[in-house]
């Protein structure tokens, strides 16, 4: 297994923080560029990398903006698909100018990083021009049915190796993180006089940032794969499937001592069982998170049969949400609070909203601030037609 040194590892931390960084501010950017230049912002995090730490730092940024470029900013939002030829050639150049980036010595690129804000001056004429160019090309494949048919085989291969490449930068990214928090753990263990106490909470501020960023990482995957995945449904028990999602929240019951109510015979539904445990599991662990400093966790969950379909609610003592604010919640990355406040990925319940569509069901929350929260969620009753 190869060994990274401390200032490896800092390389890698700073080609993810660009790229983080790049991530947000295409975001904020999203309504003046209308889905246009998806990998324009992400093309600097790879510079960044690349000229700090060299190839390594510089192919996962090239990674990582390709994920998340392709994910947030090209359509279908949500979905690791290349849905038309030029959504394919924006990404393979991507990849291609990211690669050749990497791949150049550290010391030629201060001539690229340099004249940044020469760049930023003609962004906009460049963006204008780029987006004529698309609207050009998009006219033409209008035109170019025949064409469009015999790529489509093409797009189809490149999916299959787009979904493979996702799951494989996962893992690549999650190895140099799982080492950060070794060698964190290392020094905090070996030596914590010459570190100090502002040492310390500089290396324990890493270890939880590296973990936030692992689980940000997993959350990310869960919520492509329901984009993508053939989901079987069958009859399911939904007395067992609450039972798995509480064993799986065990740890955040007891040192919260938080009292979940579950009013049994929960009647069956149909749906896929992992997918409903995920829902279940999220829904249960955000009543639980959502709640007052001091205040004892009070969750209630129980079904209603309504016309052929069930009514799941998952009531809680909480914090309560804003009438204005509860459609914002089910987005990704929609956060009401600071993670400073409650700890999370602002993810959980947009793979709660995503598992319910892909399952053919349907969702919604009932709240007042400070009255806590109802979410339900709603399947197709078992041996019923909707």
């Amino acid at each position: 297994m190869r060994a990274y040194t401390r200032s490896q590892l800092l390389y890698y931390g700073v080609a993810v923080l660009a790229v983080m960084l790049s991530l947000l501010l295409r975001a904020l950017l999203q309504p003046l560029l209308n889905g246009g230049s998806p990998y324009l912002l992400f093309t600097l995090a790879v510079l960044i990398g690349a000229r700090i730490g060299g190839s390594g730092p510089g192919l996962v940024a090239t990674a990582l903006g390709g994920l998340f470029g392709n994910l947030f900013f090209v359509p279908p939002y949500g979905a690791l698909a290349l849905s038309s030829p030029s959504n394919f050639c924006q990404f393979s150049l991507f990849l291609v100018v990211g690669g050749v980036i990497s791949g150049l010595n550290p010391a030629l690129l201060p001539r690229f990083i340099h004249p940044l804000d020469r760049e930023v001056r003609s962004g906009a004429a460049d963006s204008s021009q780029r987006c004529q160019a698309e609207l050009e090309l998009r006219r033409l494949s209008e035109t170019l049915e025949q064409r469009v048919a015999e790529r489509t085989a093409h797009l189809e291969a490149a999916n299959q190796e787009l979904e493979a490449f996702a799951f494989t930068v996962s893992h690549d990214l999650r190895t140099p993180l799982r080492a950060l928090q070794g060698f964190c753990h290392a020094l905090l263990a070996d030596f914590p006089e010459q570190v100090g106490a502002v040492g310390r909470s500089y290396a324990q501020r890493i270890v939880n940032a590296a973990e936030h960023l692992d689980t940000l990482i997993q959350d990310l995957l869960t919520y492509s794969c329901l984009s993508r995945m053939e989901i079987p449904l069958k009859p399911l028990d939904l007395n067992w499937i609450v039972e798995r999602a509480l064993a799986q929240l065990e740890d955040e019951v007891q040192p919260r001592q938080a009292q979940v109510t579950v009013a049994r015979p929960l009647p069956p539904v149909v749906g896929n069982r992992g997918i409903l445990t995920q829902v279940l599991v999220n829904l249960l662990s955000n009543a639980i998170k959502f709640v007052a400093p001091g205040l004892q966790p009070q969750v209630r969950l129980w079904a209603e049969v309504r016309a052929g379909w069930v009514r799941v609610w998952v009531a809680d003592n909480g914090i309560g949400i804003d009438p204005e604010q509860q459609k914002r919640i089910f987005l990704v990355f929609e956060r009401l609070h600071g993670p400073e406040t409650y700890a999370g990925t602002g993810i959980g319940l947009a793979i709660v909203s995503r598992g319910i569509e892909r399952l053919g069901g349907r969702l919604g929350v009932e709240s007042q601030p400070g009255q806590g929260s109802r979410f339900w969620i709603e399947l197709p009753q078992a041996g019923e037609r909707p």
